[in-house]
């Protein structure tokens, strides 16, 4: 198994396709299924809701992680194409069109009106966008909101995964060219937290009170700071696992401290290290767990 970073270890899957075909997709143990089958989709092109994915018999659910599954470096995974002539006794499906109102950046009008089909992905309907509005910058300079919200849309998606129908409003802005990033300011707090997928929280905490407040403050501030929280943690600070029944002066954690979210069950991280001959970033990582 490989690592690539120290929060989500990423391993390489065996993809077989029904005209047995096979590639390697590289994934993480704390990907959910729906983000396998968008890989999938900038591989192969086939839409998100089109894949049906299964291992060793069992249909894997968009909603769950790969780690539910057992799923392994090397698993082989079975891809299957849904037939979209099956629910209709051998009658292609009519595609559903939706007029949307976009509110576009730079564009004159106040909403800019739409005609697609709830099926295109979102990365479509920033083509259609360009196609329509003179001087925007390429796609992926594109970012799609639900109107009035702050939650981007992603490309690979289907416009239906949102829910969006005839008379559904977007943002179109604008996202600024890539660049040297700015110095980072120091914000208020005195621990640091890293969540999974990179990002760094300041947060203030008293040294006298039980980590497991971290979770409830972490519940709060996921939407707020827009990060996910896999369904299942742990915390390391320092390589070590916190006991969330103590402090963190219990822990030694001390003011500026930095402290990991992992995401996984610690008695599963365990038991998978222990089965384990190979060396690698990952299990030298919590090699201190073994001895337990």
């Amino acid at each position: 198994m490989a690592s690539s970073s120290s929060s989500s270890p990423t391993m390489d899957v065996k993809i077989e396709t029904e005209d047995q075909n096979t590639f390697t997709l590289r994934i993480g143990q704390n990907d959910t299924v729906y983000a396998v089958k968008a890989r999938i989709c900038k591989t192969t092109g086939t839409p998100v809701f089109h894949q049906i994915l299964r291992f060793n018999g069992r249909t894997l659910d968009n909603s769950f992680y790969i780690h539910t599954y057992e799923i392994t470096h090397n698993s082989r995974l079975s891809l299957c194409i849904q037939d979209p002539l099956a629910d209709l006794g051998g009658f292609p499906a009519p595609p559903i069109k939706a007029e949307l109102l976009l509110n576009v950046a730079k564009h004159p009008e106040p909403f800019l009106n739409l005609s697609v089909y709830i099926s295109e992905t979102v990365l479509q309907l920033k083509q259609k966008v360009l196609q329509h509005c003179q001087g925007l910058p390429p796609p992926d300079r594109l970012g799609v909101y639900m109107y009035g919200k702050r939650h981007e849309l992603q490309d690979a998606k289907c416009l239906s995964d949102y829910g969006l129908s005839s008379g559904s409003k977007l943002d179109v802005f604008i996202k600024p060219p890539p660049g040297p990033l700015p110095p980072p300011t120091r914000k208020k707090g005195n621990i640091q937290v890293l969540t999974p997928c990179g990002k760094l929280l300041y947060l203030q905490v008293k040294p006298r009170r039980k980590v497991r407040v971290l979770r409830a403050e972490l519940e709060r501030l996921q939407m707020l700071e827009q990060f996910e929280l896999p369904p299942d943690y742990f915390f390391v600070h320092n390589f070590n696992v916190l006991d969330e029944t103590m402090s963190f002066l219990g822990n030694f954690v001390e003011k500026d401290d930095e402290i990991e979210i992992v995401g996984g069950s610690i008695h599963f991280l365990i038991e998978n290290l222990r089965k384990t001959d190979e060396i690698h970033i990952f299990t030298c990582r919590f090699s201190p767990l073994l001895e337990a």
